[in-house]
Parts: structure tokens; C-alpha cells; sequence
């Protein structure tokens, strides 16, 4: 990333760093990061497919407590089917008659009670896959919002540069104009001394021709 360029082993800040380059690189950057658009187009794809990820983990949490109540429901339905047959199972063999209506009928409820728990046992594997798709979903939320933790850490190093670089640029320019004023001074004071040395000599050869008039005069 372009900004790797502004960190190095002394870690100095953005600020510190900015205010150290190279003007001319300086305006590279510049021009290099308000041309790109890469950061926003990345930071966009990764909201909304963080965005998607929660929507679709929020409907498979709702599934899979739905499932778990029936589940629950369910299970305690087969476990009390399970004790009635049992029961029933042991008044038949108690009796011996293993050809009477009773004995036929309980052959039949047990038969439907395995096709009950191999379905049941059918939903158990859903709810496990529902569950095993949640932690996944999780996983890649926590991952996106990294990941969009450093899209934004990298766009607000951007603006940071970007700010630093306005102010070093500004910096920059009034450095140059005060060593311009500075460099304009020393000709200024030059033409007042010539100014007030010739100002003297008219002064001084004022006072001769002063003189000379009134010796003249006196003689």
C-alpha cells in the first residue's frame, strides 16, 4: 500500500513523516491517492457482503430455534412413545401370547416408532449442520469487520496525509515568502542610506556655497 512509504523504522506519525518528504514525492502521493478509488470500491464490497453475512446468519439462528423447539417437543414425544411400548412389550412377553391382536398392533407401533426416531434423528443432523453454517458465519463476520477495520484504518491514513500535506505545502509557501521579504529588505535599506548620503553632501556643499557668499560679501 502507498502509504507503507510513510512509515518506517523510527516510526514517526503521518504528520512527521509528510513534513519530511520530498516535496516533489511528496505531490506524487498526493496525486496518487486523490486519483484512487480502490479504497472506497474495497470498503464498499466488504460492507455489503458483511452486511449479507449477518442477514443470513440472523435467518439461520431464527431456523435453528425454531428446530431446537421442536426438536425438544419431539424428543420428549419419542421418549414417552418409547415407554408405553416398553410397557406394552412387557405385558406380551409376560403373557406368551405373541399371536394375539396385541401383539400384532405392538409390532406395528414399534415399527413406526424407528421410522419416528430415524426421521428424528434426520433433524438432529440438520440442526447440527445449522449450527456447524452459524459458527462459520460468525467466523467470517468477526474476519469482515477486520477487514473493514483496516479499509477504514488505511482511508483515515489517507486523509491524514492528505491534511498533513495541504499544511507542509502551506508551511512550504510562507517559508519562500518571508525569505523573499527577507532578501528584499537589505535593498530597501541600501536605497534610504544612498538616499540620506546624498541628502548629507547637499547639505555639506549647501554650507560651502554659504561661505563663499559671505566672504564676498565682506570684502
Amino acid at each position: 500500500f502507498l502509504l507503507s512509504r510513510l512509515r518506517n523504522r523510527f516510526h514517526q506519525t503521518i504528520e512527521e513523516r509528510t513534513a519530511s518528504l520530498n516535496p516533489d514525492k511528496r505531490n506524487e502521493l498526493v496525486r496518487e491517492i486523490e486519483s484512487t478509488t480502490d479504497v472506497a470500491v474495497e470498503l464498499n464490497e466488504v460492507t455489503r457482503e458483511l452486511e449479507k453475512t449477518r442477514e443470513d446468519l440472523g435467518e439461520f439462528e431464527n431456523s435453528e430455534q425454531f428446530l431446537a423447539v421442536r426438536i425438544t417437543h419431539y424428543r420428549k414425544a419419542l421418549n414417552e412413545k418409547a415407554d408405553v411400548l416398553e410397557v406394552k412389550q412387557r405385558e406380551v412377553n409376560e403373557n406368551g401370547d405373541v399371536e394375539s391382536d396385541e401383539s400384532s398392533q405392538l409390532t406395528e407401533e414399534l415399527k413406526k416408532l424407528a421410522k419416528d426416531k430415524a426421521i428424528f434423528s434426520k433433524v438432529l443432523s440438520s440442526q447440527k449442520d445449522l449450527l456447524a453454517n452459524i459458527v462459520t458465519m460468525k467466523r467470517t463476520i468477526a474476519r469482515l469487520e477486520q477487514r473493514r477495520d483496516e479499509i477504514m484504518t488505511r482511508q483515515q491514513e489517507c486523509q491524514t496525509f492528505l491534511v498533513a500535506a495541504d499544511a507542509a505545502q502551506s508551511d512550504e509557501c510562507q517559508t519562500l515568502l518571508m525569505t523573499a521579504d527577507a532578501a528584499a529588505q537589505p535593498e530597501e535599506h541600501q536605497g534610504t542610506d544612498s538616499y540620506s548620503g546624498a541628502h548629507n553632501d547637499f547639505e555639506i556643499e549647501s554650507g560651502k556655497d554659504d561661505s563663499v557668499c559671505e566672504e564676498k560679501t565682506q570684502g
